[in-house]
């Protein structure tokens, strides 16, 4: 019996699951009672899901993920059929990072632009699921070079509040293009993950 994932998902987004029950011969088992057991990082094995496969023995469902999940269907058999379970298959659960800069002006086509001589941009944002009081993020600042590539200007890192939110104060050195992004390490229960890159402008004098 197969089953397939994908392999990394955000919080708060659906993981779809698919697999296909088959005869040592690959002939397609439909109709059949197959069990999906998940598990969470430290956790035992629980049946979650009972899923009835198609007319090929294909199977497919969807599921919403808290944490990092290992998968295992079951099936188990019937008076003329061996039972047959998957390999363990495990999908990566990144925490929603959301990060905004404030202050300046925005252009029409969307992007902010800060005055001459700024020295300093204020962001702030949260993560989800929360990770109150635990959890840190590390905010990068990049500035736009010559040579057309982005080089790292600081970093700092940042322990999330009683409310899983942070904010900053980034500094930035004179005119130019600037992008900014949030980064998590990865933990027990979740995968690294980042904020989207958030881009700006220090306009000349």
């Amino acid at each position: 019996m197969a089953l397939d994932t994908q392999d990394r998902v955000v919080f708060g987004h659906a993981v779809r699951v698919t697999g296909r029950l088959t005869t040592d011969a690959g002939r397609g088992l439909g109709g059949r009672d197959v069990t999906v057991y998940r598990r969470s990082p430290g956790a035992r094995w629980t049946r979650r899901s009972r899923v009835r496969t198609g007319g090929g023995g294909g199977l497919d469902l969807r599921f919403t993920p808290a944490t990092n999940r290992s998968l295992r269907a079951v099936y188990k058999g019937g008076r003329r059929v061996w039972g047959s379970q998957s390999r363990t298959t495990r999908v990566l659960v990144a925490p929603r990072i959301a990060l905004m800069p404030a202050g300046g002006r925005v252009a029409p086509n969307g992007v902010r632009h800060f005055s001459a001589g700024t020295k300093s941009i204020p962001v702030s944002g949260g993560v989800r699921p929360a990770h109150p009081n635990e959890g840190r993020v590390a905010i990068s600042v990049e500035r736009f070079r010559s040579g057309g590539n982005w080089r790292e200007l600081s970093r700092a890192t940042k322990r999330l509040t009683a409310e899983s939110r942070y904010s900053a104060s980034v500094a930035v050195a004179g005119p130019g293009r600037y992008r900014v992004v949030t980064r998590m390490a990865a933990d027990d229960d979740h995968a690294r993950g980042r904020s989207p890159v958030r881009g700006f402008v220090v306009d000349g004098p």
